[in-house]
């Protein structure tokens, strides 16, 4: 049946698609969206959508510092299918060419994005059977989050869709051909009606933390997070320093919570997350 979108409530978007396959989807589906003629932060919109291709002849001008101040205030940033990856994001990315996938996987399935869709549904897609042109290599470290596996000759190292996270807002890279298969492939609708929902909600999937480290007499938990390439700072004898607004979590081994109790306490019951490692029952 022909899909019947549903405009989420708050939903503030703006368009830059030169090309045109969104926008007229959009216009189609009764989607309300204010059309950009150029690469600029949306006036009174809080989330931006750049159609397929929409990077190929970027225009001169500060438009990249003005995009990622928008994304580190709370915007989102939803970058559709491009021939070459973007060179404004947080966190590089290089695209994999000369491919095409016809099977992709299901990776963060609580995520907005994906809601209702299982791996059958990222697979053969009509009317060719392909699911992504074209994928992104995943990148080794930094704020970012698979939503969908592909896979390579190496193993499940690429991805069609992914989050990027700066800041209080977010960039969303989707490779799947959502704007050419809308009306065609059923699992492209829903992932632009999970689009439109997710654009409108408040605030994004993950939010970027400043962590607290008390490791007390544990080294070892201290040299596992160095390895794991934790960015932290050590609050040992700072505990007055432990608020809201500056850590989101505070990761505690047991041998230091008996002095760091009260802060601890305080800290979860102002909204923080306290991560006790080796814990005992008292």
């Amino acid at each position: 049946p022909p899909p019947a979108i549903r405009v989420p409530a708050g939903l503030k978007l703006a368009v830059y698609d030169p090309e045109g396959p969104a926008a007229r989807w959009l216009s189609r589906a009764g989607v309300p969206f204010t059309a950009l003629k150029s690469i600029e932060v949306p006036s009174g919109a809080t989330a931006l959508l750049l159609g397929p291709g929409a990077l190929k002849s970027p225009s001169e001008g500060p438009w990249r510092e003005a995009l990622s101040g928008f994304v580190r205030g709370g915007g989102k940033l939803i970058v559709l299918a491009q021939d070459a990856a973007p060179d404004f994001l947080p966190i590089p990315l290089v695209q994999t060419g000369g491919k095409t996938t016809t099977i992709a996987f299901v990776r963060a399935a609580d995520h907005p994005v994906l809601d209702g869709l299982t791996d059958a549904d990222l697979r053969w897609w009509a009317d060719d059977h392909t699911v992504s042109p074209a994928n992104y290599r995943k990148p080794v470290q930094g704020n970012w989050l698979p939503l969908a596996d592909a896979g390579s000759t190496e193993g499940l190292l690429e991805t069609p869709l992914l989050e990027e996270y700066d800041g209080k807002g977010s960039i969303l890279l989707c490779q799947f051909p959502i704007a050419t298969k809308a009306g065609v492939a059923p699992a492209a609708d829903r992932i632009w009606q999970n689009l439109l929902t997710y654009a409108a909600a408040p605030a994004p999937f993950r939010l970027c933390w400043n962590t607290a480290l008390l490791a007390g007499t544990n080294t070892a938990l201290r040299a596992a997070l160095d390895a794991d390439q934790l960015v932290y700072e050590d609050l040992t004898g700072k505990l007055d320093r432990l608020n809201t607004r500056d850590f989101g979590l505070a990761v505690a081994d047991a041998s230091a919570v008996g002095g760091a109790a009260v802060a601890l306490r305080a800290f979860a019951q102002a909204g923080g997350w306290v991560l006790i490692h080796n814990a005992q029952p008292a």
